[in-house]
This record gives C-alpha cells, sequence and structure tokens, in this order.
C-alpha cells in the first residue's frame, strides 16, 4: 500500500508539472504568433491570439497547431481604392504548420469575419458622390432583413423616399454590389441640375473591390447587420504572419 501511495503522489506531481509546462508553453506560443501576426500584418497592435487544445506542447512537438484563434479589433483595407477599416476582424485557422522558432506559420484552411461600420461606409461614399455633385452626401443603416438604407441629401435637404438595397457578392470576380429598383425623383431640386438621377443610378449600381484582406483569404459573403456589413472571408494555405 506504500508503494502505491507514493506512486500516487508522484503521478500526480508529474501531472501537475506536465500541466504548468503546458500552459507556459502556451502561453509563449500566443505571445510569439500575436507578434509575428502584428508584424506581418502591419498592425498597430498585437492581435488577441487563442490557440486550442489540450495538450499543447504535443501539437508543438509535432509542429502543427490544430485550431487558432486570431481576433483584431482593426485592421485597414481599401474599398474601392479609398482606404478604411475592418471592425472586429476574427479569424479562425485549423491545422497550422509552424517553424521550431515560430518564424513561418501557414494554415490549411482559415474562416472569419468582419465589420465594415456604416459610419466608415457614409464618409466613403459620401467622397464618391461628390464626384457626381458637390452637394450630395450619403448614409447608410440598417433597414432590417439584410438589407442596408442609403439616405442621400442633396444641398442638405434629404431625399425622399430613402433608398433600400440588397448586397450582393459576386464571387468569381470578388466584386460587391448595392442592389436598388428606383433611386428617389430630383424633380423638386431644380438648383442640382439635369441629369443627376442618372449619375446616381450609375454610383448605386458600380461594382466595388475590398482589398488588402490577409494573404490567402477572399471574400465568402457579405451581410447587413444592426452594426454594420458583416464580411465573410475563407482561404486555404492562409499565412498566419501575412508572409
Amino acid at each position: 500500500m506504500r508503494a502505491l501511495r507514493i506512486s500516487l503522489i508522484l503521478l500526480v506531481v508529474f501531472g501537475v508539472l506536465f500541466t504548468v509546462a503546458d500552459r507556459l508553453s502556451l502561453m509563449f506560443a500566443e505571445g510569439e504568433v500575436a507578434t509575428r501576426a502584428r508584424s506581418g500584418l502591419g498592425l498597430e497592435s498585437e492581435p488577441g491570439v487563442s490557440i486550442k487544445g489540450f495538450p499543447f506542447l504535443t501539437q508543438l512537438l509535432g509542429k502543427r497547431i490544430d485550431h487558432v484563434e486570431l481576433d483584431i479589433s482593426d485592421y485597414g483595407v481599401e474599398l474601392d481604392g479609398r482606404q478604411t477599416r475592418l471592425e472586429d476582424l476574427s479569424i479562425e485557422l485549423r491545422n497550422t504548420r509552424i517553424a521550431g522558432d515560430f518564424s513561418g506559420a501557414r494554415a490549411e484552411r482559415a474562416s472569419g469575419t468582419g465589420v465594415l461600420g456604416y459610419r466608415e461606409l457614409g464618409e466613403l461614399a459620401t467622397q464618391e458622390v461628390k464626384e457626381v455633385h458637390d452637394s450630395l452626401a450619403v448614409e447608410f443603416g440598417y433597414a432590417g432583413e439584410g438589407q442596408v438604407i442609403i439616405q442621400v441629401t442633396v444641398l442638405g435637404q434629404k431625399l425622399v423616399p430613402e433608398m433600400t438595397a440588397d448586397l450582393v457578392l459576386h464571387e468569381e470576380s470578388q466584386l460587391v454590389q448595392l442592389k436598388v429598383d428606383e433611386i428617389p425623383s430630383l424633380d423638386g431640386l431644380p438648383l442640382v441640375g439635369s441629369g443627376l438621377e442618372d449619375q446616381l443610378r450609375e454610383w448605386v449600381d458600380r461594382e466595388r473591390e475590398i482589398r488588402g484582406l490577409p494573404e490567402g483569404l477572399s471574400l465568402d459573403g457579405v451581410e447587413a447587420a444592426e452594426n454594420g456589413v458583416n464580411l465573410a472571408v475563407t482561404g486555404t494555405d492562409v499565412g498566419l504572419d501575412g508572409a
């Protein structure tokens, strides 16, 4: 009995030591991944990193991490060549191969989501429509049922009715388009000149490109929500450090 008791005590001690070593290794690895991601993706601060699965040491020895979650609060992209920000970009990476010193990491597949806020979209859209006429401005909002509201103002006066649009992703070209049935009439606003409705229609129907997503990721879906336009991204052979 004494020998059995000693064996059980040693087993518990070794188990605790292994768990502590595993958690310390995990914390170190998450810090290294965060540092590499910040540098490789050009982030202003380190992203949140969470490596899933226990034990971690067996994954580290095999140089393959099953599941990594990367949370980036603010990520720069381009919408039709104009700088804007993705909020709350969250990326899940699966089966990530790593170098021994974390100098390189690539995931077999990845998926994630990010948000284009309505305020930022309105600012970008206003820059665009001022090229049509400098009296125009645009605001975006949520219309419900996956649609967005487009509120155009002319000389500070809101066009009625506001436009309601569906969001369409053309997967092959990776272009996003607004689908609006009718453009509000401008008959009561003679000061802005003729032909403006046709120019507004052309602006609304324009296909738009989002560039600058992390290497290996592409758009998989767009959907309007209360907090903005949600972008779904997916990819294979994704570089964790942007390489």
